[in-house]
């Protein structure tokens, strides 16, 4: 083979060599090509649209004309397909934290502060013993100081036996313990005030817990 057909059959060879490579670069541009699109970020920072809050959503009021922050029907609703469950709050004065868990609350419920002061959490808890409220909130607090060292009160919210659980300390805490026993879970609204001047949000936050619904 002289000199000359060697040196064809290299060039040959790298031609077809380049032409697979460049051909398989192509092929997987082509596939890659249809990855998962980036989400869009909602930018929407308009409080009166339905909008959604981690694993809920929060629902404007239909009533626009509204001159009593007391009326429920002028509020706007949180409801959680997960936990099956809503409640309304008042956006004047109520400011919601989306991303924030206040002591008390789960992960992926947003968390309330009052515009004065006071907070508040809603918190999901199991409750397969069977336990009643009392029963459960003393073996939380078993670790701390034996028992639940405040009092309770109970009464009727919808049918349902409920349970306050008042700590008046340096801050005032209220845990109103809410029980599903079909599903064997605790719903909790978690509420501290801090100020002097918090008893309005006091009643505000009652106020809040009776519009709470189980579906």
């Amino acid at each position: 083979m002289s000199m000359n057909q060697k040196t064809t059959i290299i060039i040959t060879c790298f031609l077809i060599t380049s032409a697979l490579i460049g051909g398989g670069v192509l092929w997987y541009q082509q596939i890659t090509s249809h990855s998962t699109p980036t989400p869009v970020e909602n930018t929407n920072t308009n409080t009166q649209t339905t909008e959604p809050v981690t694993s809920g959503q929060v629902i404007p009021p239909t009533k626009t004309d509204c001159t009593d922050e007391l009326d429920t029907t002028c509020w706007n609703t949180y409801t959680n397909k997960e936990y099956r469950f809503s409640f309304k709050f008042p956006i004047v004065v109520v400011q919601i934290f989306p991303n924030e868990v206040f002591e008390g609350g789960t992960k992926g419920i947003p968390s309330f502060r009052f515009n004065q002061s006071g907070h508040f959490s809603v918190g999901i808890y199991s409750n397969t013993e069977k336990l009643t409220p009392e029963q459960w909130l003393n073996d939380q607090y078993y670790d701390y100081s034996g028992k639940w060292p405040g009092t309770f009160q109970d009464f009727i919210l919808k049918n349902i036996s409920v349970t306050k659980a008042t700590l008046d300390g340096e801050c005032l805490t209220e845990k109103i313990i809410i029980p599903d026993n079909q599903k064997q879970l605790f719903y909790t609204f978690n509420g501290e005030f801090c100020q002097k001047n918090s008893n309005k949000n006091q009643a505000l936050f009652i106020s809040i817990v009776k519009t709470f619904n189980i579906y």
